[in-house]
């Protein structure tokens, strides 16, 4: 197992981006990418879990060959998620890759 963070990143509330995460130079020999998880998902300004999803925070991956992509939406304006993603690979290991989102919604003119 690998973690790393891959990337920190800021967001609207309402804009939805996604990120993705190439194993190219990282898979070990005939491995390839099988499927992906939310493992952990931590909003950083009071601690609490929101990896059950709804509408504090939605983050869902997909899988190719050789990469995981997730895509995030929601959140509230002025908190910092930390998400933590596992793809599992076909011989069995894996790696977990850290996100940090911060939600920043600007104000209206």
């Amino acid at each position: 197992m690998t973690t790393q963070i891959v990337d920190t990143f800021t967001k609207h509330s309402s804009e939805i981006i996604t990120k993705v995460v190439s194993f190219t130079d990282r898979l070990p020999s005939g491995a390839t990418v099988s499927s992906a998880s939310i493992e952990e998902a931590v909003d950083l300004t009071d601690g609490s879990d929101v990896s059950s999803g709804g509408s504090t925070i939605t983050a869902a991956p997909s899988t190719t060959t050789s990469s995981t992509s997730v895509l995030f939406q929601n959140g509230t304006d002025g908190h910092d998620y930390q998400l933590a993603v596992k793809s599992v690979l076909s011989d069995g290991s894996y790696f977990v890759d850290m996100f940090v989102m911060q939600v920043r919604d600007r104000p209206s003119d």
